[in-house]
């Protein structure tokens, strides 16, 4: 039978047999490494091998390894051994027990990687966990031939190497890619270590599951001692590069706003020790095209490596600037502070008094197993999702439950409710641009664009319809279009778009990605882009203005990369030897080479096919990824992939630091920083072991 078969056990599940519609007996199941689902002629099994021989070879060689150790027959009996592997006995045919796994026997190294890897990794175990005695009586009834490894061996052998496999995996992913994208961060833990994390975004495959897709990486999570310094932050960061090969390859990195990341990312030029003092030196500017004048080859080029790394490579976490134009609005918010505080006071109670819980699981038709979630001060959408559970509750049911003397001052007023109904509607639209933009997994950067637009319509609307928060709204448009200016100056909404580079939000990357996300495209312009007061002539002008810009702007990008995509195969062609080409075929390949150039869709002519033809796809790697947008459009093609890599925010840092949290607990606070940096960085990288 095939469902017996020692391959679709191995690696296998929910396997099942049928009829196809040709009257054909078939068999098929889904892999427990990728869920893929195999088809193949009932009785073989050959299409289950060729998929894990092909999309998941190390998976491949240890069922190799366990097929070549049960056939070698080990045991005296194939048939007992077989019933063994299947029951886990511990006696031979004749009732004798056997002895223990020896070191290379395909089990025991099995059993001991995947403890490794699911529970100490996996499930963030404590390292401890080989040393209970409770755990060790478990391992004996699942498989008493097994022997387990000890915490010597896990902490100094096992992890390490695990580690140092996991970062060549990520080197050699890397390598692969012409241009990375990063974000960094500085987290402290509970023993108030310094930690600086870095993780690396490219669209890749996947080497487990041979998928295309978006590829979170983290480089390191490594300690950080002294003062975190923009300059420190910046020679560790760059030592990091250096480590992982790709110094020239960052194209931008992703930081919150906080003043040391800035300057860690500026221009820093190596200077001599001895050197006179420029006293006009602040007005000084990498931009200058005079300062540049009269300098030499040699020392031009330490002054175009500094370039390398400039601040335009720097961008600002959109989630964090999202949070301090919330922030600005909230302190606007003075008319409604006692039923905000209210809401909070309810939340505490909920949480910390067992007579208010009972009163309002009781008093509420849904309170039962729910509750008011705290607020903290450094997430304000925190308070927001505070404010919707407590609006989630019927407002005379909450009423009834604070009616006593003790809880009566937590009492919500009618007009009470209604502000905090209207707060809430104001945030709403924050709340989700703030999801939208904090995953790894999904193209963000593209939604920064349509969102702050988005917003500011928002905005504009209720600073009409607004009853009592007319002052929040005037604040928080205010704040959008401060801290978001360079969108709306290259969105001709305000300012220039000249002066549109060195303001808050102003680089180009940021239209580039709206318009190659086929969600996008740049229905946005028709939709948000308004000035008002602006006639709808005007409108229509300026909008077709800026769709004129946009369109040069991707032209020269398409065809800047093209330059450099010619000028590496070039290069390489230079390196290598001359081929001998007879005249007669040279002639040809000239023919040829000119026959295709006059046939080639120019860059100007695939953006527009593009634009035309693009659907409302929502998955945008799916569709770049796919044979007919790589054959259609091949310049817009590498652009596309370049630009909608970049994160829009440094969530996926954070989120690394979460996991840091969770490793290093209270009970294993003891854990030592090089400890905490292999645990970490095996957790997060654990879908490429």
């Amino acid at each position: 039978m095939s469902s017996t078969s020692r391959v679709i056990q191995f690696g296998y599940t929910e396997h099942k047999e049928f009829v196809d519609q040709k009257g054909k007996k078939k068999h098929q199941a889904k892999c427990n490494f990728c869920r893929s689902v195999i088809t193949e002629t009932s009785g073989m099994t050959s299409n289950f091998t060729r998929h894990l021989q092909r999309v998941h070879p190390k998976r491949h060689a240890a069922y190799v390894e366990e097929s070549a150790f049960l056939k070698a027959g080990a045991e005296k009996s194939q048939q007992t051994l077989t019933a063994f592997i299947r029951h886990g006995a511990g006696t031979s045919g004749e009732g004798a027990p056997l002895g223990p796994y020896k070191p290379e026997h395909w089990r025991q190294k099995r059993i001991t990687e995947a403890l490794v890897k699911e529970l100490v990794i996996g499930c963030s175990l404590p390292l401890s966990i080989v040393e209970n005695q409770h755990f060790r009586n478990f391992m004996r009834v699942v498989d008493d031939r097994y022997t387990l490894l000890a915490r010597s061996t896990l902490t100094s052998v096992k992890l390490p190497a695990m580690y140092s496999a996991g970062k060549k995996e990520v080197v050699n992913l890397l390598s692969t890619q012409d241009t990375v994208s990063l974000t960094t961060d500085i987290w402290s833990d509970r023993r108030m270590r310094s930690f600086l994390g870095v993780t690396a975004h490219i669209i890749g495959e996947n080497p487990q599951t041979k998928k295309h897709g978006l590829l979170s990486l983290l480089l390191t999570c490594q300690r950080f001692s002294g003062s975190h310094t923009g300059q420190r932050i910046s020679e560790v960061f760059d030592a990091i590069l250096e480590d992982f090969g790709i110094e020239t390859k960052v194209d931008y990195i992703v930081t919150d706003n906080a003043a040391n990341m800035k300057k860690a990312f500026k221009v820093q030029f190596p200077v001599e020790e001895e050197i006179d003092v420029v006293e006009d030196a602040d007005q000084m500017s990498e931009a200058d095209e005079e300062l540049w004048q009269g300098l030499g080859d040699e020392d031009l080029e330490p002054v175009m490596e500094a370039l390398k790394v400039s601040s335009k490579q720097r961008l600002s976490c959109f989630a964090h600037t999202l949070q301090l134009v919330v922030n600005d609005g909230m302190k606007d918010t003075k008319p409604i502070g006692r039923a905000i505080a209210k809401s909070s006071k309810l939340a505490t109670y909920l949480h910390r008094s067992t007579v208010f819980k009972e009163r309002f699981e009781e008093m509420t038709t849904k309170g039962k197993g729910r509750t008011i979630p705290a607020a903290t001060s450094t997430r304000w959408n925190s308070t927001f999702h505070q404010l919707k559970a407590l609006l989630s509750f019927d407002e005379k049911e909450m009423s009834d439950v604070c009616d006593t003397n003790e809880f009566r001052h937590t009492t919500v007023t009618h007009r009470e409710w209604q502000q905090l109904t209207e707060l809430c509607d104001i945030l709403e639209p924050f709340a989700e641009a703030t999801n939208l933009t904090q995953g790894d997994q999904t193209v963000t950067i593209s939604a920064v664009v349509p969102l702050v637009l988005d917003l500011a319509a928002h905005l504009r609307r209720f600073s009409q319809e607004a009853k009592s928060l007319k002052p929040l709204v005037a604040t928080l448009r205010t704040s959008l279009e401060r801290r978001f200016k360079g969108i709306f100056s290259n969105c001709l909404m305000a300012g220039t778009p000249d002066a549109a580079a060195d303001e808050p939000f102003g680089e180009k990357l940021y239209l580039l990605g709206a318009v190659l996300d086929p969600q996008y495209c740049m229905h946005w312009v028709d939709v948000d882009v308004s000035v008002p007061g602006l006639p709808p002539a005007a409108t229509k002008n300026k909008r077709q203005q800026l769709r004129d810009t946009i369109t040069e702007m991707i032209v020269k990008e398409m065809e800047e990369l093209d330059e450099e995509t010619e000028a590496q195969s070039t290069s390489s062609e230079d390196d290598a030897p001359p081929a001998k080409v007879s005249r007669l075929a040279a002639k040809y390949k000239n023919i040829r080479k000119q026959t295709r150039s006059g046939e080639r869709d120019t860059s100007r002519r695939q953006l527009a096919k593009f634009l035309e033809e693009a659907s409302l796809e929502t998955d945008a790697v799916r569709f770049w990824h796919s044979d007919h947008a790589r054959q259609r459009y091949p310049s817009l093609f590498s652009l596309a992939l370049k630009v909608l890599s970049v994160p829009a925010s440094s969530a996926p840092v954070e989120q690394i630091f979460s996991h840091g949290g969770i490793i290093i607990r209270p009970h294993r606070a003891s854990l030592s920083a090089k400890m905490t940096e292999m645990l970490v960085f095996l957790k997060c990288n654990q879908h490429l072991l």
